[in-house]
């Protein structure tokens, strides 16, 4: 479907969908850049003001019954949660009533995202001080319950269990057979401190990486984006992923980071051991997808950070350490 719509039938269904902003007069631009070749599926709008209304929005496309439509409607509820909890910089709805049919409607977030900033020389430890600010103040954001926001509350450690037989299977002939071994092992021997987490639910993101967060000229602020997967959690869920695939690129950016992510709070005295634990969870989807859609480079890293886990030293041995 978004292959064939123009930008002409997707204003006018984007005009049909939000008749109530008529007089705003939205008109579609142009398709957004979605990076690596792909084909967004967001369009920037052109609208009049409307009482300091930003004359910029963005407007993201789902057809109706798809699977996508549904992670259009848990994004919409993801950021009417963090919209109203007022503190974690993000794009705001700009009609938070109206749940979305074909189009989510958001305001427009000016700046760049954080990979391009450091690509474009601006300080890493700047951005990912940022960065570690607006995601603690996502964590501590309550969330309705575990799991999916569009279904039933679910048993956290329950969820997490049931996840990691499928995956391990799935890795049999991927992996070489002694780390296979090795990570079997590390998981049921790490699996028992899920219990020790905080019990209530936080707001998580789960796509946690550099071009997920929009940073202002001054460095000060990085707003997060992409609320498609985010669901009711446990933060080091959302912090594994980053440590994966930037910490573990930036790793002088690391104090940076957890100075400003815990600069409200203490982290738990087994942070080593619950981070472990998520990364190789993490590890295990990352390395069955990679595999799975032929990304080799992102493959070969992931079982990189995989072996150096196991072994028990290596870049990503260091970030745990604190």
């Amino acid at each position: 479907m978004l292959n064939t719509l123009t930008l002409a039938e997707a204003q006018e269904r984007l005009r049909l969908e939000y008749s109530e902003l008529a007089h705003r007069e939205l008109e579609i631009v142009q398709r957004l850049d979605a990076g690596g070749g792909r084909l967004s599926n967001a369009f920037l709008v052109r609208a009049k003001p409307d009482n300091g209304s930003p004359g910029k929005l963005v407007a993201k496309f789902s057809a109706p019954t798809t699977d996508s439509s549904k992670g259009l409607i848990a994004e919409w509820k993801a950021i009417k949660i963090v919209n109203v909890c007022g503190s974690v910089p993000c794009p705001k709805l700009t009609v938070g009533a109206h749940e979305p049919i074909e189009f989510l409607l958001l305001d427009y977030l000016e700046g760049l995202d954080a990979q391009t900033c450091i690509d474009q020389g601006d300080s890493v430890a700047s951005i990912f001080e940022s960065i570690g600010r607006t995601l603690s103040k996502l964590h501590d954001t309550p969330a309705p319950h575990f799991g999916d926001l569009t279904g039933a509350a679910v048993d956290w450690p329950s969820l997490i269990s049931t996840r990691i037989q499928p995956k391990l299977e799935a890795l049999i002939g991927i992996l070489d057979t002694n780390l296979h071994f090795s990570l079997t092992a590390k998981l049921e021997e790490l699996l028992p401190s899920i219990n020790s987490e905080a019990t209530k639910p936080a707001m998580i993101h789960r796509n946690i990486y550099l071009s997920n967060f929009v940073i202002d000229s001054n460095l000060n602020q990085a707003s997060i984006i992409d609320f498609g997967m985010a669901c009711g959690g446990r933060p080091f869920y959302d912090l594994a992923k980053f440590y994966i695939l930037d910490l573990y690129r930036y790793p002088e950016a690391r104090e940076s980071f957890l100075n400003s992510y815990f600069s409200t709070q203490t982290p738990p005295s087994n942070f080593q051991q619950l981070l472990t634990l998520y990364l190789y969870v993490e590890l295990l989807g990352m390395i069955r997808f990679f595999n799975a859609v032929g990304q080799h480079a992102a493959l070969k890293h992931a079982v990189t950070v995989l072996e150096e886990l196991t072994d028990g030293h290596g870049t990503i041995v260091d970030l745990i350490r604190h």
